[in-house]
């Protein structure tokens, strides 16, 4: 436990409570540990409080759960749908659910109306006549629209954050590029402004014979001021909020060659001053934070001084993540800078995301059924290592003959 350097979690209090955590209380035993919350979960986090922060975006994630729920119910208006695609619920506990489950609505979305129609016309079924009446409405629509074009934006910085490659140097740059795609939508001139394509959506429908309403004549100014504007800015502003990362993390971005400032050749420049002060801030604070791992700030502070020295002259060309790994494997590297080493090896064992363990919980639900509760612990660790770890099984290696 006194090795401990770092924690991920999924921000729940529970681990991550100022003074009863989980986090709290290892750093009784070793102070030095870090608690870091989930990237992924936070972009999910992000997600969900920024559609409940708009009331109207609330209630489209009610109105696709019950359709989820009028269609689910019913094997033979189930069967109505799957030449367009069976309806996807969105679940809060699964990451960003709602995209998923608003682009396959946006893909059947004229099926569903039918559907409804028919439900209500032949069956005089009262569920379908309100649903129908909430889905054809003009907000509804333009929301379903606005989502399927903000939430990929959403869904593939989720993505890039899972990866095993990923590290914190280039977490602010996807968020930047999240931010700023996500910034265009609201732009009249953005080639991917959703108000340049409603009138194509609500031609294919009018062609399909479904009429949508316009409420209290709540139509395309209202959608921009009430729905529009108020989501996107609080969708880019959690999202800066929640990945505006000045801890002690952040530091471990002086390993990045490619933010070492210029080395002039005259020794009396401020050029030559900003290199010299360069990282040493981040020095310190890694040094003070991981107290007893390493030597003090004076010593790291020579390594680092000649370290960077080495990196701007021979290493220039070389990415973050490659140097960390120079640092951890390269045994010259370990002897010339044993504390820059250390502090390195700490920056690859801290956890950005905790989605493999999140994938491990969801194969062992998979895996561990009600029916087989007796499965032993061997048996079912070696499951979860073919399902998680292995190829899929039409690839698997080794031959599987049926028996007589």
């Amino acid at each position: 436990m006194t090795r401990m350097r770092g924690m991920g979690t999924d921000g729940a209090a529970t681990m991550m409570g100022r003074h009863n955590g989980v986090i709290a209380r290892l750093k009784t035993i070793t102070p030095s540990a870090i608690g870091v919350h989930c990237a992924a979960h936070r972009l999910n986090s992000t997600s969900t409080q920024a559609g409940n922060s708009v009331s109207y975006v609330k209630k489209f994630s009610d109105i696709i759960c019950q359709l989820y729920d009028f269609f689910d119910n019913s094997a033979v208006r189930t069967a109505g749908l799957e030449a367009s695609g069976k309806l996807l619920a969105p679940c809060s506990t699964r990451w960003l659910s709602t995209e998923r489950s608003v682009n396959r609505l946006k893909k059947c979305f004229i099926s569903v109306v039918l559907s409804l129609q028919r439900e209500a016309e032949e069956r005089s079924d009262a569920k379908a006549v309100g649903l129908n009446s909430l889905v054809t409405e003009y907000r509804f629509v333009c929301t379903m629209l606005l989502l399927c074009d903000a939430l990929p934006h959403v869904v593939h910085l989720s993505k890039c954050v899972q990866t095993a490659d990923c590290d914190y140097s280039i977490i602010p740059r996807m968020v930047s590029s999240t931010v700023h795609a996500l910034k265009q939508l609201k732009t009249v001139d953005s080639v991917n402004n959703i108000m340049m394509r409603l009138d194509t959506f609500f031609e294919e429908i009018a062609n399909a014979g479904i009429e949508t309403r316009k409420r209290y004549n709540l139509g395309e100014e209202y959608f921009k001021q009430s729905i529009k504007e108020p989501y996107l800015d609080n969708l880019i502003g959690k999202i800066e909020a929640r990945f505006d990362d000045k801890s002690v993390l952040a530091s471990f971005d002086i390993y990045n060659p490619a933010k070492l400032p210029s080395l002039p050749d005259n020794p009396c420049t401020e050029e030559l001053k900003a290199f010299m002060e360069y990282g040493n801030d981040e020095v310190n604070t890694l040094a003070d934070q991981f107290q007893g791992v390493v030597a003090d700030s004076i010593e790291c502070q020579e390594e680092w001084s000649s370290l960077k020295q080495f990196l701007k002259e021979n290493c220039a060309e070389l990415k973050h993540r490659e140097v960390i790994l120079k640092l951890c494997c390269d045994l010259s590297w370990t002897v010339i800078y044993p504390n820059m080493s250390i502090l390195a090896k700490i920056c690859r064992v801290i956890p950005i995301q905790t989605a493999d363990v999140e994938r491990t919980f969801s194969q062992l639900k998979l895996i561990k059924t009600r029916i087989r509760n007796r499965m032993s612990e061997n048996t079912l660790d070696s499951l979860l290592r073919i399902a998680i770890e292995g190829p899929p099984i039409a690839e698997f290696p080794v031959a599987i003959k049926k028996s007589c």
